[in-house]
């Protein structure tokens, strides 16, 4: 089925607005906001409530309508909060919709939609510089972005204002309802399916673009004054309209959490002993370096030094791990650290590590101080944060010429899974919530199997978090890197 070839086709075809009962007001006004953007086919779409008392009995129906999927265990989140698997089902349900009722395309927003000041001087160029081969076309969508380009193809997250094609709606619906691992949040189940076909061409998700905004910024509106500013795109969400309920999430989740304390962890080794005098000498309190056994550098290592473990010993600011110094040591000193860390009740209060690596990045004591002026928002909401990401496949024999000579690395490639990642030499930042996940993965209790399984400490990271729906958000919090 196509696309729409031209601008008028989309202002006059189905659009629809998923709004719930009770909300009449932000429907009215949500509803003037879209029909004088130029859409003159609208249609409010009836959403689940999930603040509704009859809340499970109303939907089991309706999950039984999409075959009762199961929900991914993964997802704490979704599996606790009614209002987000309402959002789902209410997306689900209008798939289901569209496709019963062949519609070839329909616009569909969010009650929380606010238009860009100049949006009736550049929709039309956006749609028309946008190639016709997509399925779903992000108008508005959340992504940090600093690429010049306004027609992108990159995963993004958010679905309050979005075009899509009979045959996009078909294809996301049949991969959200027969989903293996099972449904969850709407907005990361989507940008997986983005992520996985952007790396393995994977036929979950049809072909997409994104309409970035950020050429054009619109000061005017009125969006989230703490997240606002990964709205991108020419819709935003409007949060006049959608306090409320933030107010509300924010209560329920934020209010008792604590004051964030970042602590920095500096990858380094016995080789580089010379740097650690600089580095304590930055007078940063809650630092510590990491290393392994002394001496095992520049000299072929026996099996017996390869594998040997001793218990971590924190010496004044220095953390020996006791474990394989060289390359291949990597990913065990980032399970070892993380297992010391949440189990020392030196840093029982710690919220997150900034994971640094001792010749690779630049960095002084002001800069660590204003990773606390980070809004508490982004620090409370995203658990996988750093400068520098990387989408693809990557190098699988990178390490052989890096690795000890008797390494069991050095004539073997890695064959494991690549997932997107952050750069650990520009630096990136695991809340605790991260490290206990990746903790009950990988610990001091399977270290063998880390050993012969993982080589590249930062894919091993980001293929642990991503197994637990926890994805790479990418921003510059200013630490210099090697990237």
């Amino acid at each position: 089925m196509p696309s729409p070839r031209v601008w008028y086709e989309v202002l006059n075809g189905k659009t629809f607005i998923i709004n719930v009962d009770k909300d009449v007001e932000r429907y009215n006004i949500c509803s003037e906001r879209v029909s004088a953007a130029g859409f003159t086919n609208v249609e409010r779409w009836k959403a689940i409530d999930g603040e509704d008392d009859k809340f499970e009995i109303t939907v089991a129906d309706e999950w039984a309508a999409h075959g009762s999927p199961k929900f991914n265990e993964n997802d704490a989140v979704f599996l606790n909060e009614r209002r987000k698997q309402a959002k789902t089902l209410s997306h689900l349900n209008l798939l289901k919709h569209i496709i019963d009722n062949n519609i070839e395309w329909a616009t569909i927003f969010e009650d929380d939609v606010l238009f860009h000041k100049d949006w009736h001087k550049l929709a039309e160029q956006y749609f028309g510089a946008t190639p016709q081969s997509y399925g779903i076309c992000y108008i508005g969508n959340h992504y940090i972005c600093d690429k010049p380009y306004n027609i992108l193809r990159i995963p993004v997250l958010s679905t309050h204002a979005m075009i899509i094609t009979l045959e996009g709606a078909k294809l996301l619906y049949k991969s959200m309802t027969h989903d293996r691992n099972g449904i969850y949040t709407l907005d990361y189940m989507i940008n997986h399916y983005m992520v996985t076909s952007l790396i393995y061409n994977t036929p979950r998700m049809c072909n997409w673009y994104m309409w970035n905004g950020g050429g054009f910024p619109d000061k005017t509106a009125t969006k989230h004054p703490e997240r606002g500013f990964i709205d991108n795109g020419l819709v935003f969400q409007d949060y006049t309209l959608s306090k409320s309920r933030d107010t509300n999430i924010s209560a329920n989740t934020h209010s008792n959490a604590p004051k964030p304390r970042v602590l920095v962890v500096v990858m380094s080794c016995n080789k580089y002993k010379d740097l650690w005098k600089p580095i304590l000498d930055k007078n940063i309190k809650d630092l510590i370096i990491l290393v392994g056994n002394e001496g095992m550098h520049n000299r072929i290592l026996s099996r017996h030094e390869l594998v040997a473990h001793k218990e971590p010993q924190l010496y004044g600011q220095i953390l020996h791990l006791g474990c394989n110094d060289c390359y291949e040591g990597l990913p065990i000193k980032i399970i070892k650290m993380i297992d010391f860390v949440l189990n020392s009740p030196q840093f029982k209060d710690v919220t997150h590590i900034l994971k640094l690596d001792d010749h690779d990045t630049v960095f002084n004591k002001e800069a660590i101080d204003k990773l606390h002026e980070l809004p508490e928002i982004l620090l409370g909401t995203h658990d996988y944060i750093g400068q520098r990401m990387h989408i693809g496949d990557g190098i699988r024999n990178y390490h052989q010429y890096n690795v000890s000579l008797n390494s069991i690395w050095k004539n073997k490639w890695y064959e494991g899974a690549v997932v997107p990642w952050l750069h650990g030499g520009s630096s990136y930042i695991l809340s605790r919530k991260a490290m206990q996940l990746i903790n009950r993965e990988y610990n001091i209790e399977n270290i063998s199997y880390v050993e012969n399984n993982e080589i590249f400490e930062d894919v091993m990271i980001a293929k642990l978090l991503h197994k637990n729906n926890i994805y790479p958000k990418e921003i510059n919090y200013g630490i210099v890197g090697d990237k």
